[in-house]
């Protein structure tokens, strides 16, 4: 994702804990002339200068977590462990050890003069929620960058934050169709799972979503004041619409505004029961930014299939 930013010419402050990863990543800017833009710091970013966090660990398998989301992993160790377990890191004249870095000096440090961030993207497999959390403290008292758009996984994200950055901080949430399988838009800019040339009604799954909505797995959210998923009995087809043709995302789904944190409890619970958590889009743009200028259309038409297609044959 760093490369990808990079590519596009953005300035890029890169966490990466694996030192291995952290030096192909320098390695992979200097040889695309792009070194000037990047700073990596190999790391693990701490809220609050947690002690367990901010000191020293080891990190002799390269990896620094053994089989964590390492490419052969699946069904076993991955080749680097099998070929160099213990000894990978100084095999390869790498750290032995990772230290933390405080997560407000990084959001500054990202910030620089400009005191603004355009990108914020948060995905590390558990420390989501408490990252999200102290941005949204930070920006409550006025000691945070300005950050116009953020990509976060929904790793124990408090629904409570979430509410507050969408109606307090006026963020627009839009959900990613990842790990969502009600939905698969072709390259042709139609649904897969519909019958051919249509958009099909996304409720004619209601029916079988009713237990897994409710079901409480690894990736449920946390219960914040005993709240769980569909807790009030309205399901997230109440709660989201479909967008299709935002900027270059083919489709996504927005989170409708105003959203309480009973509905936020709901919206964060995985779509496919137990499956991966949701990513999500937190951006300043307002809708009528989002969304390009289309046909007028009947009221609560916004967003819709229709509308997108109306403007595209325009």
């Amino acid at each position: 994702m760093s490369a990808y930013m990079m590519q596009l010419g953005s300035h890029v402050v890169s966490v990466e804990p694996a030192s291995d990863f952290a030096r192909a990543l320098n390695e992979t800017a200097a040889v695309n002339c792009w070194a000037d833009r990047l700073m990596v710091y190999n790391a693990r970013a701490c809220v609050g200068r947690e002690p367990r966090c901010m000191a020293p660990s080891p990190c002799k398998q390269c990896s620094c977590c053994g089989r964590c989301w390492r490419w052969g992993n699946v069904n076993g160790p991955s080749q680097v462990s099998l070929n160099y377990g213990e000894n990978c890191s100084s095999h390869f004249g790498l750290p032995q050890s990772v230290p933390g870095v405080d997560f407000d000096e990084l959001l500054w440090t990202a910030a620089g003069v400009r005191g603004e961030i355009d990108l914020l993207k948060m995905d590390a497999d558990g420390p989501e929620g408490t990252w999200l959390k102290r941005l949204e403290q930070l920006l409550s008292e006025g000691a945070a960058p300005r950050v116009r758009a953020m990509i976060v996984e929904g790793s124990r994200l408090d629904p409570t934050v979430l509410m507050r950055l969408q109606s307090v901080h006026n963020y627009t949430v839009l959900r990613l169709d990842e790990h969502d399988e009600r939905r698969s838009i072709t390259r042709q800019g139609w649904d897969a799972y519909s019958p051919s040339g249509t958009f099909a009604r996304l409720d004619r799954f209601r029916d079988e979503h009713v237990s897994p909505d409710r079901a409480r797995c690894k990736y449920s959210p946390p219960r914040v004041h005993g709240m769980v998923p569909v807790g009030d009995n309205v399901s997230r087809f109440e709660l989201e619409d479909e967008w299709f043709g935002v900027r270059a995302m083919r489709h996504v789904f927005r989170v409708k505004p105003g959203m309480t944190a009973q509905g936020w409890t709901t919206i964060l619970q995985p779509v496919i029961r137990c499956s991966y958590p949701g990513q999500y889009v937190l951006t300043l743009d307002t809708e009528d930014q989002l969304l390009p200028a289309m046909k007028p259309m009947a009221a609560g038409a916004s967003g819709s299939p229709e509308r997108w297609h109306a403007a595209h044959d325009a």
